[in-house]
């Protein structure tokens, strides 16, 4: 049986957009949980990997624009822009 690699949380409420943001484009692979987005502009944006990203919560303006390989699912409400430019 296969099993599905960890997922690594990362947490809006203790780091800044900017460490979660590099966090995703420094990774090769993997799956990734956002926790306490709070509205923040600009989440998950410019991913050029094969990555999974989960955010729980809100978030706003031009969530995971700029994604090129990245599967961004969003658990919550977003702003305009979501996505743009894919």
């Amino acid at each position: 049986m296969e099993t599905l690699p960890e997922v690594e949380s990362l947490d809006l409420s203790s780091a800044t957009l900017r460490e979660v943001n590099q966090r995703l484009h420094d990774a090769a692979a993997g799956r990734f949980r956002i926790v306490n987005p709070n509205g923040e502009h600009a989440v998950a944006c410019g991913l050029k990997t094969a990555l999974g990203v989960e955010i729980l919560g809100h978030v706003g303006y031009y969530c995971a624009g700029m994604n090129q390989l990245a599967n961004v699912r969003v658990r919550g409400n977003v702003g305009t822009g979501v996505a743009e430019n894919i």
